[in-house]
């Protein structure tokens, strides 16, 4: 089992795991013929487009380089895939959910009263259920890759360049910084949701302490289970 968590942890195996993920996205997407696209997949898009005009190409070229160096980085601890090591991974992120929705939503309740807040679901045609199914996907994908292991990941390392000698509090500090940001970047351009009202509080708690437990999550587990984790959570709030 200790083998298992130390494995899992590493960024081959992660690599590895994020590819469903990246495939799945952008082939539903493709097949919905879908004009709604994940932000943070939309800005690293955008980066690619300076290089070439095939943005999907360019964005699956760049998953793959990174793949490859973290694979040739890690290469001397001599990573063996076992297939049943990814099935744990999807089956350990199913059970993160309900840990993560649960410990959540109840520090958000706890902070902003539900009482005007409606959170009722609503009638979604096949093609919708399919296109959220993909957004979800590519949320957890790209937006793990960016908030959590470029942003968070960058300025962890700046903070302990500043203060080399405490690295507790450089992650304390990383980790509210990149919540803030995760959480603020859902209420911006035309896609954004409402900040008006009780819904906007609550929400914004909710993806506040959803990014602190992301980012204990992708510290303790690795970038695949957070990103699995994050994924399967969005199904099931997208497609209810």
């Amino acid at each position: 089992m200790n083998q298992y968590f130390q494995q899992t942890k590493t960024g081959t195996y992660s690599f590895f795991a994020a590819i469903p993920l990246i495939v799945g996205y952008e082939c539903i997407m493709l097949w919905t013929k879908s004009n709604v696209r994940v932000s943070a997949g939309v800005w690293l898009g955008d980066l690619v487009a300076t290089f070439t005009p095939r943005v999907h190409l360019g964005l699956g070229l760049v998953v793959l380089a990174v793949g490859i160096c973290t694979l040739l980085y890690e290469r001397k601890q001599k990573i063996e895939l076992k297939p049943h090591y990814f099935v744990g991974m999807l089956v350990e992120s199913v059970l993160w959910v309900p840990v993560f929705y649960i410990t959540v939503g109840w520090l958000a309740n706890k902070a902003v009263s539900l009482s005007a807040v409606s959170l009722a679901g609503t009638t979604q045609s096949s093609n919708e259920v399919l296109q959220n199914i993909g957004i979800a996907l590519g949320a957890g994908i790209y937006e793990e890759l960016i908030f959590r292991v470029l942003l968070v990941g960058i300025l962890f390392r700046v903070m302990l360049l500043i203060m080399p000698e405490k690295k507790s509090e450089c992650y304390v500090f990383t980790a509210i910084i990149g919540a803030l940001i995760f959480s603020a970047v859902h209420y911006i351009g035309p896609l954004g949701d409402d900040v008006e009202g009780k819904a906007f509080a609550y929400s914004f708690i909710f993806r506040f302490v959803g990014g602190l437990f992301l980012n204990a999550l992708y510290l303790t587990r690795g970038f695949g289970i957070a990103a699995w984790t994050h994924a399967i959570y969005d199904i099931m709030v997208l497609t209810h």
